[in-house]
C-alpha cells in the first residue's frame, strides 16, 4: 500500500512474528520492515510511532518462542550456528575446522565471527557477492531462480535495465564521474584485495547502489520496501553459506517487478 494505516503495520507484525516462530530468517524481514518504517517519510515523529508499535507487536507475537528457547536452553535460539557454519561454509581450513568441532563438542559459545576473523570475512564477500547472486543469475550453477535458467548471466541484463529505468538517474557530467570512479575503485579494491573470479560482480552492483542512493526519493512508497527488503536481507543472509534459490525469495520479489518493468515498458522503449 502506499499509504500506510497502523491496522496495516500491526497485521505485518502479527504475520512477520508468527512466520518467525517456524523460521528465525523472519527476522531480516522485521529489520527491513522497521527500517522502512523510520524512513518513508519526513514526518520523524509518525514513523517512530509506527516503528514502536510494529517492534512491539512483533517481539509480542515472538515472545513464548523467546520465552520457551530460553527456558529450555538457556539461549534464544535452539540451533547451533557452530555446527551449521561447519556444514556449509565454503571456504575452510583444517585449524579452523578442528577448532568448530572442539567448540561443538564443548558447548562453547563464542561467536563464529570470531573463532577467524579473515576467513570469516572471506566466506562473507564469497557469499555476498558471488553465491547469492549464482543463486539469482546463474553464474555456473543450475540451482538458480534467474530469469533465463539456463544460460550463465543473461538475467542480470533485464534486472540492471529495469533498476535504472525505474530510477530514472540525470545523465549528466557528475553522475557519470561519480560511476565510473565508483567502478574504478571497486575494481583497485578487488586487485588488491579480492579476486576477481568470486567479486567480480561488486563492478556491477556498487554502482547500481549508488543510482538508488542518488534517486530513491523518486520511488514510490510502496515500491521503496522492497528495495530496502532486498539490501538488507542480502547484507544478513551472506553471514552464512545459502545452498538452495529459493532461499532468497525476498530478494526475487524485486527482480521479479524489474524483470517485469523491463518486459513491460523499457524493452518497447528501447525498439521504439
Amino acid at each position: 500500500k502506499k499509504n500506510l494505516t497502523l491496522p496495516n503495520i500491526i497485521l505485518a507484525a502479527i504475520l512477520i512474528g508468527l512466520a518467525t516462530n517456524f523460521r528465525y530468517q523472519g527476522i531480516i524481514i522485521a529489520i527491513a520492515l522497521s527500517v522502512f518504517l523510520l524512513v518513508k517519510n519526513r514526518k520523524l515523529k509518525t514513523n517512530l510511532r509506527d516503528f514502536s508499535i510494529f517492534l512491539f507487536t512483533f517481539l509480542l507475537v515472538l515472545s513464548p518462542l523467546l520465552i520457551y528457547n530460553f527456558t529450555t536452553y538457556g539461549q534464544f535460539s535452539d540451533s547451533d550456528p557452530h555446527l551449521f557454519s561447519l556444514w556449509n561454509n565454503n571456504i575452510q581450513t583444517p585449524e579452523w575446522t578442528a577448532k568448530m568441532q572442539q567448540m561443538v563438542m564443548s558447548g562453547d559459545t563464542t561467536p563464529v565471527m570470531l573463532v577467524d576473523f579473515n576467513l570469516f570475512l572471506e566466506n562473507y564477500f564469497y557469499n555476498l557477492f558471488y553465491n547469492n547472486f549464482d543463486k539469482l543469475f546463474n553464474f555456473d550453477t543450475f540451482n538458480t531462480i534467474s530469469l533465463f535458467t539456463v544460460i550463465p548471466f543473461l538475467g542480470i541484463i533485464p534486472f540492471v535495465i529495469g533498476w535504472v529505468y525505474v530510477l530514472k538517474p540525470k545523465i549528466n557530467k557528475k553522475t557519470l564521474l561519480l560511476l565510473g570512479c565508483s567502478s574504478i575503485i571497486t575494481t583497485i579494491s578487488i586487485s588488491f584485495f579480492g579476486d576477481f573470479n568470486v567479486h567480480f560482480f561488486a563492478i556491477i552492483l556498487v554502482p547500481l547502489i549508488i543510482i538508488f542512493f542518488q534517486n530513491f526519493r523518486k520511488i514510490e512508497t510502496n515500491f521503496l520496501f522492497l528495495w530496502i527488503l532486498a539490501f538488507i536481507f542480502l547484507i544478513i543472509i551472506s553471514i552464512v553459506h545459502v545452498n538452495v534459490a529459493y532461499h532468497l525469495f525476498p530478494m526475487m520479489l524485486l527482480i521479479t517487478i524489474l524483470n517485469s518493468i523491463f518486459f513491460v515498458e523499457a524493452l518497447p522503449k528501447i525498439f521504439s
